[in-house]
This record gives C-alpha cells, sequence and structure tokens, in this order.
C-alpha cells in the first residue's frame, strides 16, 4: 500500500486510512467513488461494528449510514476478495 499525505484530496477511486497506536490500529478507511461521493468506514470499537458512512456532496440524495457486523464484515471481504482474484496482474501498481 502506498503511503497518502492526508492534507491531500483523495483522488478517484483512491482509499486512504487513518490509524492510531503507531499504526497498529486502524481507525477509518475512506474511499472516493466520485466527485462528491465518499464512503467512511469508521471502527467502533463500543458496538464492535464497523460505522458506514456514505456522504454525498451535492445533496442530490440522502446521505447513508449504517453499522456493520463482523459478519457483513466478512462476507464484504470474501466477495471483494474473489473480485481481486479475477484481475489480472497489473505492469506495475506505482505507474498511476
Amino acid at each position: 500500500m502506498v503511503n497518502y499525505d492526508i492534507n491531500r484530496p483523495l483522488r478517484l477511486g483512491e482509499v486512504r486510512t487513518i490509524r492510531s497506536d503507531g499504526g497498529r490500529k486502524l481507525e477509518q478507511a475512506e474511499l472516493l467513488f466520485s466527485s462528491a461521493t465518499i464512503a467512511q468506514f469508521n471502527v467502533n470499537r463500543t458496538t464492535n461494528k464497523i460505522d458506514l458512512l456514505m456522504d454525498n456532496t451535492d445533496f442530490k440524495y440522502q446521505d447513508l449510514n449504517c453499522a456493520l457486523s463482523k459478519r457483513v464484515i466478512r462476507d464484504i471481504y470474501i466477495i471483494f476478495r474473489d473480485l481481486y482474484n479475477e484481475l489480472e496482474e497489473e505492469e506495475s501498481e506505482d505507474k498511476e
């Protein structure tokens, strides 16, 4: 994974993570879906769930906000792993 400047705006399709405890604990992951839509995944240690917020800045749609259980995260992980495995290797992931 590439380290990004936290002050630089995300580019379309980029993922940014925010970590604590010297990088050992993941606190938040952000993914920019479009110029107006960002997804934020926040670890909620109180509820033991991942809080998902889909923020749409053009106000055409209401924001989506929900809590994902460990089981749901597992299912999403498996689906994305399988999708990932369907892709061909790129020449270099650093050439973006």
